[in-house]
C-alpha cells in the first residue's frame, strides 16, 4: 500500500481586506499544498461564512430572497475552475485547480462588521484556513432628521435640539465625518450665525446635533447640515418663530425605558407649560405608539390614548405588556396645535429565562462513529420564545441509559448565548456506538433541554459499484440517485471489488448502500442475493440464492416477490451499511449483490456492478 501525502490549506490572499457594504470584495484565495509545499489538484474544498455575530450563514438560514435571519444580504461568491455562481449559496464544495488553488468573493448588503471565511478540506475537517473580510459602512451616505424638525417656538426661546444622522444605503451609521450647520433667516441671509453649534463630528450613532439660539425676529428659519466633504450631502428642517407664546411639552420621566417582555412600562409622563413656564392644567393630550417595525398601534398598545392634564400640567400614559421585543416610539401630542409634540421611547427586551430547546436542524444525528457532528444548536427563550443573551449555558454528554457524565466527546461545554439566545456544541470523535444525550442547562440547571444523537458503525472505505437500478413490483425500471459501494476483504487485506482466494481464507463481505434522496427515513428490508457456479465442469449452471435474516443462505427462484429480507430498518439513513459475511466461502464463482426494498414493493440495488469472487479448492 502506498503512503497518503498530508495536504494543508493556507490563505495567500484576501485576508484582512476592508470591503465597503454592498460592494464585491477581492479574490480571496486558498491553496492546498501537499507536505512537501506541492499544489494539491483537484482537493475538495468546503467554504463556510461566520458572520459579525459569531453565527454561521446556512443555506437553510436563507429565505427565498436570500435574506439571513440577521436582516442581511449575503452574496457568498465562489469560483470554481472559471465557473461563476452568484447566489446567496453560503456552504459550497469546489475542487483546487492545476495549481492548488480556489477562489472566492464576499459581497455583504446589510450588516457590518468582521465576517470570517473559512476553506475546509472535505477529506480532513481539521485542516482549514480562515480569511477575515471587515465590511465597513458604504460609499453613498445621506443625511437625515431624527428628532427637532420643523419647530415652532416663541421669540426670545431657543429651540429644542435637532438630531440629524449620516448612513449609508443599507442604514448603517457613518462616524467620524465632519458635519457643518448653516441657517437660512426669514431675511434669506444663508449663515451660521445663531446657531448653538455650527461644526460637528459625527458620533458612533452618526449622528450630530445643534439648536437654534433665541432670536427677537419672527419668521421662518430653515436649518441645514451638510457633509464637510460633499456639499451634495444634506439635510434640512424648518423653525417657525411665533410672537405668540406658545405651550410646551416636555417628557417628565426617564427618556428610554427597557422593560421585560409582558410587562407592562413604568408611567411616562409629560408635563404641559405656558411660555412662562407654569403647568398647563386641562389641556388635552393625545398619545400615539409606533411598534418596532415602523407600524402605528391605536389599539391596546398604551393603557391611555387620550388624556387631560392635570393641576400640575401632568399627563401620563404606559406601554402595555407585549412579547414582541424591540424598539417602541411613544408620542404626546397637544390636542390643540398638533405641530407641538415630544418623544420617548420604550424598549422590550427578553424576559427571564424560561425555556431551553433544541433547534431540529441539530436534534436527532446519525453519525458514524469517529466523526464530528453538525452543530447541535440549543435556544434559551423567555415564556414568549423569545431569545434571551448572554446567558452562560453547561453542556453535559451521556450514553442513554447511563447516568455517568462523559468527560469527553463534546467540542464545547461551556458556552454564551448570542443575540438570538442560541448556544451550540458539537460531538467529536466518539468511537463507541450507542445512542448519546447533548443537554444543555442554564439558570445553575434549573432549565435545561435534551438532544439525541445516533452515533453508528464506521463507515468503511469500501470500492464504488458505481450508481444502483430501482425496480417496482411489477419489473419496470425506474430512475434513482442512489449508489453503492462493496467488496471483500481477504485475510485483513484492502477491500476490492473483485477477489481470487482459497477456501480456507477468511474474509469479510461488507456493502454500503448510499439511499436514494427520496427513501431517506422510510422503512426499507434490506436484501441479499448472490449467485454462485461451480469450478467445474466448465459452463456448469449458476444456481440462485439469498441470505434471510437468519443469515442462512436459502435458494432463490428469481422472483422478486418472493425475497426474503435480509435485516430490517425502521428508519433508512442517508448512507446504510450491509454486513453481509464474515468467515470461509464456498469454492466456485460467485456475485453478490444487495439492495433495499420499501413498503411499496419498489426494489433498489447494485445492478452496475456485483461483488466478484472466485473461490479455489
Amino acid at each position: 500500500m502506498s503512503q497518503s501525502v498530508f495536504a494543508v490549506i493556507t490563505v495567500i490572499n484576501g485576508d484582512g481586506q476592508k470591503v465597503p457594504v454592498g460592494e464585491k470584495s477581492a479574490e480571496i484565495v486558498f491553496i492546498v499544498t501537499d507536505e512537501l509545499g506541492n499544489p494539491n489538484t483537484g482537493a475538495m474544498v468546503d467554504f463556510s461564512l461566520i458572520n459579525p455575530m459569531g453565527n454561521t450563514i446556512t443555506q437553510e438560514a436563507l429565505d427565498e430572497t436570500g435574506t439571513p435571519d440577521t436582516g442581511a444580504t449575503v452574496n457568498f461568491t465562489v469560483v470554481d475552475l472559471n465557473t461563476v455562481t452568484d447566489a446567496p449559496v453560503i456552504l459550497k464544495t469546489i475542487n483546487t485547480d492545476d495549481d492548488g488553488q480556489i477562489f472566492a468573493h464576499l459581497k455583504v448588503n446589510g450588516l457590518i462588521g468582521n465576517y470570517t471565511v473559512t476553506a475546509t478540506l472535505a477529506t480532513d475537517s481539521m485542516q482549514f484556513a480562515n480569511a477575515n473580510v471587515i465590511i465597513v459602512p458604504g460609499t453613498t451616505v445621506h443625511f437625515s432628521v431624527i428628532e427637532g424638525g420643523n419647530q415652532h417656538i416663541s421669540v426670545d426661546r431657543p429651540s429644542a435640539d435637532i438630531r440629524f444622522k449620516l448612513v449609508d444605503v443599507f442604514n448603517n451609521p457613518i462616524t467620524n465625518q465632519a458635519v457643518e450647520f448653516y441657517v437660512k433667516k426669514p431675511n434669506s441671509e444663508f449663515t451660521n450665525d445663531g446657531l448653538a453649534i455650527t461644526t460637528a463630528t459625527t458620533d458612533v450613532n452618526g449622528e450630530v446635533t445643534t439648536h437654534l439660539e433665541a432670536t427677537d425676529i419672527v419668521g421662518h428659519y430653515t436649518l441645514m447640515a451638510k457633509l464637510a466633504t460633499n456639499d451634495t450631502v444634506t439635510a434640512e428642517t424648518t423653525v417657525q418663530v411665533q410672537l405668540l407664546p406658545l405651550s410646551a411639552i416636555m417628557v417628565m420621566s426617564e427618556k428610554s425605558q427597557i422593560v421585560p417582555a409582558g410587562s407592562d412600562s413604568a408611567d411616562i409622563i409629560f408635563k404641559i407649560t405656558d411660555e412662562l413656564g407654569n403647568p398647563n392644567s386641562g389641556t388635552i393630550v393625545n398619545f400615539s405608539l409606533v411598534n418596532p417595525t415602523g407600524e402605528t398601534i391605536t389599539e391596546d398598545g398604551l393603557t391611555i390614548y387620550t388624556v387631560d392634564a392635570d393641576d400640575n400640567g401632568q399627563v401620563f400614559t404606559r406601554l402595555a405588556g407585549t412579547d414582541i421585543l424591540g424598539n417602541y416610539t411613544i408620542t404626546a401630542t397637544l390636542a390643540t396645535d398638533t405641530k407641538r409634540f415630544v418623544g420617548t421611547s420604550v424598549i422590550v427586551v427578553a424576559g427571564p429565562a424560561a425555556k431551553l430547546i433544541v433547534l431540529e436542524e441539530g436534534n436527532n444525528q446519525r453519525i458514524p462513529a469517529s466523526k464530528i457532528s453538525d452543530h447541535i444548536v440549543f435556544k434559551l427563550t423567555d415564556a414568549f420564545g423569545n431569545g434571551v443573551p448572554k446567558q452562560a449555558v453547561d453542556f453535559k454528554l451521556k450514553k442513554l441509559n447511563n447516568d455517568e457524565t462523559l468527560l469527553m466527546g463534546l467540542s464545547l461545554i461551556s458556552a454564551t448565548t448570542d443575540i438570538n439566545g442560541e448556544v451550540a456544541t458539537r460531538l467529536v470523535e466518539v468511537s463507541e456506538r450507542g445512542d448519546y444525550t447533548i443537554t444543555a442547562q442554564a439558570e445553575n440547571g434549573n432549565i435545561s433541554g435534551t438532544a439525541h444523537i445516533k452515533v453508528t458503525e464506521a463507515i468503511p472505505d469500501l470500492p464504488s459499484l458505481g450508481f444502483g437500478a430501482a425496480v417496482d413490483v411489477n419489473g419496470n425500471f425506474l430512475e434513482t440517485d442512489a449508489s453503492f459501494n462493496g467488496g471483500i476483504k481477504v485475510k485483513g487485506n484492502d477491500f476490492n471489488q473483485e477477489v481470487v482466494l482459497n477456501s480456507n481464507d477468511s474474509v469479510l463481505l461488507q456493502g454500503i448502500i448510499n439511499v436514494d434522496s427520496q427513501h431517506v427515513g422510510q422503512f426499507a428490508d434490506i436484501l441479499v442475493v448472490g449467485n454462485h457456479q461451480p469450478l467445474e465442469p466448465l459452463n456448469a449452471p449458476f444456481t440462485l440464492y439469498m441470505l434471510d435474516n437468519n443469515r442462512i443462505i436459502q435458494v432463490w427462484d428469481g422472483i422478486l416477490a418472493n425475497l426474503e429480507w435480509f435485516m430490517r430498518v425502521e428508519s433508512l439513513p442517508e448512507t446504510q451499511i450491509v454486513n453481509i459475511h464474515e468467515g470461509t466461502l464456498p469454492s466456485g464463482f460467485m456475485q453478490v449483490y444487495f439492495g433495499y426494498r420499501l413498503e411499496n414493493g419498489l426494489i433498489v440495488f447494485n445492478d452496475n456492478h456485483a461483488i466478484n469472487a472466485r473461490v479455489k479448492e
